[in-house]
């Protein structure tokens, strides 16, 4: 159907045109009514709602340790040990086109890092020095799937001395000639992993590859002499950029029995169920439903800056004895903050429960994560069940039940 006719031919009237906008205002009028009156008319005087806030008790409640996960999207790459928590970096270079086509003399190679800060700022930090060992990684490894758990072949090349605490100041580290000759002319570039030795007092954040400060990029500066087609560089300095930065998490931290861990970088989830079976689907509509939980800023083994959680679908049976069996879906794309005056986290779950009134069989619970999980270090603390009841979890549910005439 034509609203509109050539030009100078009369145009007739349609008057769908000007019911169909009012027909809209109408239906969003009407479900602006239901999620929000109380005891009103909502369907021609036959339909009735009530709007009810009540609080669901968790029936099930765990925490799930994911471990180590694949962290390639980070701006820092934190070296050290703290908390029980002890975390490496990897490097790889494999872009030497800037070498040209022959390599007539090695000189020298320099790693350099640049330091950007403290996992934990707010921590004060043991004076002693520590050190690190200095890796050539020796056999080929797939950066989307490396993770802690993944043994390498590896040969010591350096150790590293942190003396200081600055925050900002650089590490550089030696590269032997060795080991130049087999990443450019043997093509067996594998890239380089730093451990930090027992006794290192603090994480520290060194800038990655995708790092906003592009002097501060990790680098890597060769001395030599090369031909690049007809010309010859004697004694230049060419600087190669990592093609992928990483760091590698382990964590032997205990967590004590009555408190719950959210944790980035090395994953901890909490896990929380309810039972909604007493809601039905064709007398109920929910209006919002959340997730309170409550922090403790005085746990021990708090560490870094976990401040914003979202949360995921459950997909799979879990119980509290074996929670890290269990699936769990994408994150839901809603971010959830501590609040600054309280140590409230609300959790606005509201289309994961309308799915679990409508498929009751679906409700496996829900898992809150950290949003930062894959790109930094931190680990928050929350009570679980056992504590006060004002401070442990609840689903507070607000909906409106209807009457069927």
């Amino acid at each position: 159907m034509s609203f509109y006719k050539r030009a100078g031919t009369p145009a007739s009237f349609n008057p769908f045109l000007l019911i169909l906008p009012l027909s809209i205002l109408m239906i969003l009028s009407g479900c602006a009514q239901y999620d929000n009156e109380v005891g009103g008319s909502l369907v021609d005087n036959e339909v009735t709602g009530e709007l009810k806030d009540t609080l669901f008790q968790v029936d099930r409640v765990a925490m799930m340790t994911r471990g180590d996960l694949v962290k390639l999207n980070a701006a820092n790459i934190p070296l050290g040990i703290q908390e029980e928590l002890t975390s490496d970096i990897v490097l790889r270079f494999t872009e030497f086109n800037a070498l040209g086509d022959t390599i007539l003399e090695w000189r020298s190679g320099t790693l350099k890092l640049f330091g950007n800060g403290f996992v934990d700022s707010s921590e004060t930090f043991d004076p002693a020095s520590w050190s690190a060992v200095v890796y050539r990684i020796d056999e080929s490894w797939d950066p989307i799937e490396l993770t802690n758990e993944d043994t390498l072949m590896m040969t010591p090349l350096d150790t590293i001395e942190f003396i200081t605490s600055d925050p900002f100041d650089s590490v550089e580290v030696s590269i032997d000639t060795l080991t130049l000759k087999s990443w450019v002319e043997d093509t067996l570039a594998y890239g380089i992993r730093i451990s930090p030795l027992p006794g290192a007092g603090f994480l520290k954040n060194f800038a990655s590859r995708l790092a906003s400060n592009a002097e501060k990029l990790p680098v890597l500066k060769i001395d030599a002499t090369f031909r690049k087609g007809e010309e010859t560089y004697t004694d230049s300095v060419v600087t190669i950029y990592s093609d992928v930065s990483s760091f590698l998490t382990s964590d032997s931290f205990q967590v004590a029995g009555d408190r719950l861990y959210v944790g980035a970088g090395y994953s901890r989830l909490m896990l929380f169920h309810t039972d909604f079976s007493t809601l039905l689907s064709n007398t109920v509509s929910l209006n919002k439903v959340e997730v309170f939980v409550h922090t403790d800023s005085t746990a021990v083994g708090m560490l870094g800056e976990t401040n914003i959680f979202t949360v995921a679908q459950i997909r799979y049976g879990w119980s509290n004895s074996d929670p890290d069996t269990t699936t769990i879906g994408s994150s839901s794309s809603r971010l959830f903050n501590v609040s600054e005056d309280t140590s409230l986290v609300r959790l606005d779950i509201t289309p994961l429960a309308r799915l679990w009134v409508a498929e009751p069989d679906s409700n496996y619970g829900v898992a809150v994560r950290s949003f930062n999980e894959f790109t930094t270090i931190g680990r928050r603390a929350f009570y679980d069940n056992s504590a006060d009841s004002l401070l442990r979890p609840v689903f507070r549910v607000v909906y409106t039940e209807f009457d069927i005439p």
